[in-house]
């Protein structure tokens, strides 16, 4: 009958339905079997809290990290465990509210007292709850450690070698003028006085003495361009603004191009390794201008306050593209930063392609008079 039929109907979709519905518990609890999987096989801590900031749930990483069981877990909040003040877990809070997912370290305290430093990434859910993952990042604040620890070591054997090659220079510097200069100045005293002795018929020797008292003096101030570059003895005996003078004046003597040397102060004694570092990056920067950038004018100023020294070298040449020369060991600008960096000083160079190029080194005056 019509009412048997209708019955079967329901009774098939009744069995439709209960099949639908089991498939989609089956489906359900595969699917939380596989999250619970993943939660608990993750090599990351993973932490649910609610809006108290009370554990609902950790993984068993989590537990592992913090040396807990999953229910000594379960009766603590965050903030047991974590090392937070209340200006950054309120500005946490915000953040977490707005949407945000928020990246931290931060400084967890382990069941046995001993503190972990921990990335922690959290997010709200939309049940209201936080999902956090947390990640022992105690191996990569040693190794940032032991970074930090190996560059100052290479800065202080940079500092080191420098120091040497400086006083290597003095050593040279000095045989150079004693020995070599004297042994020039004695031939052509010798060579002076052949010259007198010989007739003046004997044009031929004459004109030979006079060739080689000739290449004496182009050798004698060859020596004495040498020793300026080797040991400039105008630093030791007028100190460095004076040395800065006749530095710009042998690059325009020898380029052409204009320098100007503006100061706030006539006057300052400094340590010799410092006057040394500042009158170095001055040649090097002359020397760089010189070699590429193709500059019109170039201007220096020197400022001296009670605090510091602030040196600046600034031309109007062609400049280059800073980003394209960072890693093709350009070892002019690498030697200049690191010469100051070694008197406690900043390095800054900024260059644009047309747009010339600015070095400027600020150095701190302690006790300096």
């Amino acid at each position: 009958t019509d009412s048997d039929l209708m019955m079967i109907d329901r009774a098939a979709n009744l069995v439709k339905l209960a099949i639908e519905r089991f498939h989609q518990e089956q489906e359900l609890k595969d699917s939380e079997q596989k999250y619970r999987t993943l939660v608990e096989q993750a090599s990351d801590g993973i932490f649910i809290t609610n809006k108290s900031f009370e554990l609902l749930q950790g993984n068993f990483m989590a537990c592992k990290m913090l040396g807990y069981t999953q229910q000594e877990l379960l009766n603590i909040a965050v903030f047991d465990i974590s090392e937070d003040n209340p200006a950054d877990a309120i500005a946490r809070y915000n953040e977490l509210e707005e949407g945000k997912t928020v990246l931290q370290e931060r400084i967890f305290s382990k069941k046995d007292g001993k503190s972990i430093p921990v990335e922690v990434s959290t997010v709200k859910m939309q049940d209201g709850n936080y999902l956090s993952f947390v990640r022992d990042i105690t191996e990569r604040k040693k190794a940032e450690v032991q970074i930090v620890n190996y560059n100052n070591q290479l800065r202080q054997l940079t500092a080191h070698l420098q120091s040497i090659r400086e006083e290597e220079r003095r050593r040279i510097g000095r045989e150079i003028h004693d020995d070599l200069g004297q042994q020039l100045t004695a031939i052509k005293m010798d060579a002076a006085w052949i010259d007198k002795k010989t007739p003046e018929e004997e044009t031929l020797i004459k004109t030979k003495l006079k060739n080689i008292i000739g290449l004496l003096d182009s050798s004698n101030q060859s020596v004495r361009r040498i020793l300026s570059e080797l040991k400039p003895s105008i630093l030791d005996e007028y100190g460095l603004l004076d040395a800065m003078d006749w530095q710009a004046f042998q690059f325009t003597e020898n380029t052409g191009i204009p320098l100007e040397v503006k100061r706030n102060k006539n006057e300052l004694k400094l340590p010799e390794n410092m006057a040394t570092c500042i009158f170095r990056v001055f040649q090097e920067s002359l020397t760089n201008i010189t070699r590429y950038a193709n500059a019109k004018k170039v201007l220096t100023s020197v400022n001296i306050s009670a605090t510091h020294i602030s040196v600046s070298v600034v031309d109007d040449g062609k400049g280059f593209d800073i980003s394209k020369i960072a890693g093709k060991g350009t070892f002019g600008i690498l030697g200049m930063r690191e010469r100051v960096h070694a008197v406690g000083g900043k390095f800054q160079i900024e260059s644009s392609i047309g747009n010339g190029t600015a070095i400027t080194i600020k150095i701190p005056l302690m006790n300096i008079s």
